[in-house]
């Protein structure tokens, strides 16, 4: 079974969406949370990394 991380990873991947729309997706996330922007410039790195993008 998929974790979301992977679920996700490969929807993006499927849709042929690239890193703009991820940080999109991030940053909406990051604000919906209330994420400090050390929190969010964190987790951007983390899902580049993640995503290989």
């Amino acid at each position: 079974m998929q974790q979301v991380p992977e679920i996700y990873r490969d929807a993006v991947k499927n849709a042929g969406l690239g890193w703009t729309d991820v940080e999109g997706h991030v940053l909406a996330y990051a604000a919906k949370q209330g994420w400090t922007s050390e929190k969010t410039a964190d987790e951007l790195e983390r899902v580049r990394a993640f995503l290989k993008m």
